[in-house]
């Protein structure tokens, strides 16, 4: 059930296309239940023929699960990689651009494809901490890993670090695409016809029960309207699969009719009294929902009634009607109810639904559609500066859909595969009232549940709202693209500090699209890499302890950036002060000597993981290093005056100060606003 009749639909559809649909009654709504009584033909259909091969196929169904379930695994790491590939590619992108593009005389290598990344890292690391060049560096470089000569070894520091950072995404890239070519080739050798075979023998055995129940009866017994209610029991074995909304189940037989499981679909767009109705005739329930989409909607008028009960009756917070949809308070409540995530995506391009992934769902989706390299996937309008919205309207952005986004759409799909999705029904409206009319448009709510090839967001406001940037509303509106996703917001300062100011980073970044700024991209999946494998190398050192307050300082930037729900930003650690400058015009001599020593680093680095673009840097300072008249402090000095120059927010840390986590999250909340 669910509580709209469009996921009920489809299943229906899938049950009739294996001629199982006499097993169901559509009831639910007076108009359905009276269609369901008129329908009824009193007989059963045409059952399959006995099944004498019986016990072969049930043996067979063994061995088919146990390597359907090998085939899924296979094909799971295969999509994973490829992203995994992809992000790689990407970051190599970047440093060429930034970098590799002056990294002309490569050294020369032994055999690039037997050459392990992680070990690339490791040397790149170990040069990084030592500081200088040493002979057992080398011998390891050139004679057990085969990198470079004599000559090699002869160039800068700088420059032979970032040639390990070069040799490192080559080698990356060959490692996962050599690994994806072995898990193919064992995928083609399980034959992956299989699921196709599992599905076909599993209707046969169906098929099989079902003639065997059925078997002897001639007739189908004729049901009145009045026994759906007085004779429930016994509707509800001839059909056994009935379908309703979660609204109209109690009623679709008698109330205390209990069905033994019910299947709740969209749950987390049911309410909790039509979910708490739906519970209360089942013996078993299995739930099914996101908790990333959005809730049913609450009219204002029911907002204050709920309100007033709440409060009088003191409702349990688990129970709250306002803040909770069915599917959120069965979480809340019943925390230690089975669950299972469904990983796998299906729907949408690889880049569309990557976003969503990154933002919302901490990276645990799997995705199983293809990226074909296409360099048109996402796009973003930016309207002119202006304050165009006039109350929920905003006609510059309905005139750039029509002349614009629509013409270049419509010659790659359908105009009636291209939908139109408004946070506000007015504006939904108006560009039904000036578009082509084969067009889908609707408001993000009515569009939950449904696709087109082609969808295009309209965020209407002048200066993005906390309702236009809910970040259910933008999950829900990105995933009902499958092929392309076009995205127009308004040119005002304040959008970039928010949920679609990180779709609009991303839409860059991933179409290398990247405006001149006085910051680098920090390349998170190298850096991510050289933070683990430098705790990995210091950990075996004495001096660790020296860095107890760096660790520490680490956990608590985690913790509030979980705390505060800064799902788009992350940590780097260590990073050479170097590589986050763009250029070094704006620097003195002085400065210039000190950023470009291989010493010089910030401790971290707090970026956004829409763009890697750097939001906040931090610096521990221990006392006795760190005090008042010491060389390090002058160095601190000329580090404060360089970040001053770059406009790159700083705070610094002293391990005899106090209250740091508050200072940071101040810091953090007045960066973004909020």
């Amino acid at each position: 059930m669910s509580n709209n009749n469009a996921a009920t639909d489809n299943v229906y559809e899938k049950l009739e296309k294996y001629n199982l649909n006499y097993l169901c009654a559509r009831l639910g709504k007076k108009e359905n239940k009276e269609d369901f009584i008129n329908n009824q033909t009193g007989e059963y259909g045409q059952f399959s023929e006995k099944i004498e091969n019986k016990e072969f196929l049930e043996n067979q169904l063994i061995t088919l699960n146990r390597d359907i379930r090998e085939i899924f695994d296979i094909q799971n790491d295969i999509a994973k990689l490829k992203q995994q590939l992809a992000d790689v590619k990407t970051e190599h992108k970047y440093f060429y651009t930034y970098e590799g593009e002056k990294l002309v005389n490569m050294p020369k290598i032994r055999n690039i494809t037997r050459l392990a990344s992680d070990n690339i890292m490791k040397l790149k690391v170990e040069y990084e901490e030592l500081g200088r060049k040493s002979l057992w560096l080398r011998i390891k470089s050139q004679f057990i890993y085969g990198i470079g000569n004599k000559e090699f070894y002869k160039r800068s520091q700088e420059e032979i670090l970032k040639y390990y950072t070069k040799i490192f995404f080559i080698a990356k890239e060959i490692e996962i695409s050599n690994e994806i070519r072995e898990k193919e080739a064992r995928l083609r050798s399980l034959e992956t016809n299989r699921l196709e075979l599992l599905t076909s023998n599993s209707i046969k055995l169906l098929n099989e029960y079902l003639r065997q129940r059925y078997e002897g009866k001639t007739r189908r017994k004729v049901f009145t309207l009045k026994d759906l209610h007085s004779n429930s029991g016994e509707i509800n074995r001839e059909y056994p699969i009935i379908f309703s909304t979660t609204y109209s189940i109690k009623n679709s037989l008698h109330e205390n009719h209990k069905y033994d499981y019910i299947i709740m679909d969209e749950s987390s767009q049911v309410d909790l009294i039509t979910g708490v109705l739906a519970l209360s005739v089942a013996k078993n329930a299995v739930i099914v929902g996101d908790l990333k989409q959005l809730p049913n909607v609450i009219t204002t008028e029911n907002k204050n009634r709920i309100e007033e009960i709440s409060k009088k009756y003191n409702i349990g917070s688990n129970y709250d009607y306002l803040k909770h949809s069915f599917l959120e308070s069965v979480k809340e409540t019943l925390k230690d109810a089975p669950n299972t995530l469904l990983r796998e995506h299906y729907r949408c391009h690889p880049k569309i639904v990557q976003f969503c992934n990154k933002k919302f769902y901490d990276d645990q989706l799997i995705i199983m559609t293809e990226d074909h390299d296409e360099d048109d996937v996402l796009k973003a309008y930016v309207t002119s500066e202006g304050n165009h919205a006039r109350g929920h309207i905003n006609q510059r952005q309905i005139d750039v859909i029509e002349k614009e986004i629509i013409p270049e759409l419509a010659k790659k799909v359908d105009s009636k595969h291209i939908g139109i999705i408004s946070p506000y029904r007015k504006q939904r409206d108006k560009i039904q009232q000036t578009v082509d009319s084969n067009l889908k448009i609707d408001t993000v709510h009515k569009f939950q549940g449904r696709e087109e090839e082609a969808i295009i967001i309209t965020t209407v406001d002048n200066e993005i709202t906390e309702f236009v940037d809910d970040p259910k509303m933008l999950n829900v509106a990105v995933t009902r693209a499958k092929r392309y996703l076009r995205l127009v917001v308004s040119n005002h300062e304040n959008n970039q500090n928010t949920n679609i100011g990180d779709l609009i980073r991303y839409i860059k970044y991933n179409n290398f699209e990247v405006a001149e700024s006085k910051t680098k991209s920090i390349y998170d999946l190298l850096y991510k890499q050289n933070r683990l494998k430098r705790l990995e190398y210091l950990k075996n050192k004495k001096r660790i302890s020296d860095f107890d307050s760096e660790n520490l300082t680490y956990n608590m930037i985690e913790e509030i950036l979980k705390e505060n729900n800064y799902d788009n930003l992350d940590i780097a650690v260590h990073i050479p002060l170097i590589n986050i400058l763009a250029s070094m015009e704006f620097l003195n001599e002085e400065e210039v000597n000190f950023a470009t020593n291989t010493w010089t680093h910030v401790d971290f680095v707090i970026f956004n993981k829409m763009d890697k673009k750097l939001v906040l840097a931090i610096e521990v300072d221990g006392y006795y290093f760190h005090r008042e008249g010491t060389k390090q402090q002058e160095r601190d000095k000329i580090k404060d005056r360089i970040l001053s120059k770059y406009d790159i927010p700083l705070i610094r840390f002293s391990t005899t100060g106090s209250g740091e986590k508050e200072i940071l999250e101040t810091k953090i909340k007045e960066i973004f606003g909020r």
